[in-house]
């Protein structure tokens, strides 16, 4: 199937998105934060990213917001997770027109999953 990254300061969330990806028979790679997430992009090119909107130093929009500057992971897909229940703009944050989805923990598996299969689908 598809290689995903997840990326959260969260390891518990980390292992539970890893288990419901594995379920699916997804490649999961991990990060703890969003440095590590754009090291894991550069050198893994994973085919979707799942990251937590609010993490310390990097958030999620700002890890996007950098790897559209590179060439190489410029608009790739997003699912982002966060405890908020208000949407994020976007347009405001600097990433028009970028492919995200929004998943509100606590995560549901067959919500997580469809938005994922979403995402993968040409």
């Amino acid at each position: 199937m598809a290689k995903i990254l997840v990326v959260d300061d969260n390891h518990l969330i980390r292992r539970t998105v890893r288990a419901i990806l594995g379920s699916a028979s997804h490649e999961v790679l991990e990060a703890g934060d969003g440095l590590e997430a754009l090291a894991v992009a550069r050198a893994e090119r994973p085919d979707l990213i799942v990251l937590d909107y609010m993490m310390p130093e990097l958030d999620g929009v700002e890890v996007l917001r950098r790897a559209d500057e590179e060439p190489a992971l410029r608009g790739l897909p997003a699912l982002m997770l966060t405890a908020k229940t208000e949407g994020v703009d976007l347009r405001k944050a600097g990433l028009h027109g970028r492919q995200v989805r929004f998943v509100t923990k606590p995560i549901k598996s067959a919500q997580l999953l469809g938005l994922v299969q979403a995402l993968l689908s040409p």
